[in-house]
């Protein structure tokens, strides 16, 4: 009669599973991932259906508002508004002729003088009406010292420092306001270079 064995004996060796058990093992695992794979499928058909469902409401909705503001157009004429979406309408027109210009701007080697002339014009215009004069006064000044018009670019200077500059961009007006100064001591204009120093800020 044999001896048994304790299993809780480290020397006793485990039963290895028989090829039909690690087969059983891996058909489990795989149906596992199948239901995950089903659930995920469920989930994505299910955010499909909700954005297309989303998508259809927007859709009637913008519908629905362009048929109330036909309406009140109608009903009260197109003044109704006192020309907010006219208004509105303009100024994403001006916006878009904005960014246009600001991109001829960053390209002046493409533009004949006259052209540099006009654009850097039209878009210190613009900024001024669109209130971005700040934000686009690195492509100004330089578009107008390009030309050798170091008045007007002082004058725009002049401008954004009404408005109050902030910290961040400080130092860049500073840079320009020295690019102008030293233009203006190379034409000999020494009223001008005065203009644009007086300009930098205290200490500077």
């Amino acid at each position: 009669m044999s001896e048994e064995r304790d299993p809780m004996d480290p020397t006793t060796e485990k039963k290895q599973p028989t090829f039909e058990e690690r087969i059983d093992d891996l058909t489990l695992k795989v149906d596992r991932q199948r239901q995950l794979l089903d659930r995920t499928e469920n989930q994505i058909r299910m955010l499909d259906a909700a954005l297309g469902k989303t998508m259809g409401m927007l859709q009637g909705t913008a519908k629905m508002a362009s048929i109330v503001l036909d309406f009140l157009d109608w009903k009260f004429g197109e003044r109704w508004d006192r020309g907010a979406r006219k208004e509105y309408t303009r100024r994403v027109e001006l916006g878009n002729k904005r960014l246009e210009l600001l991109d001829k701007a960053r390209k002046a080697y493409d533009l004949d003088e006259q052209e540099k002339t006009d654009v850097v014009r039209e878009l210190h215009e613009l900024a001024r009406e669109l209130g971005t004069m700040i934000m686009d006064v690195r492509e100004v000044v330089l578009l107008y010292t390009n030309t050798g018009d170091v008045m007007a670019a002082v004058d725009y200077l002049e401008e954004v420092r009404s408005q109050g500059v902030p910290p961040e961009i400080e130092s860049l007006v500073e840079q320009l306001l020295y690019r102008c100064q030293d233009l203006a001591e190379k034409a000999g204009d020494e009223s001008l270079k005065a203009r644009a120093a007086a300009l930098m800020k205290p200490g500077n």
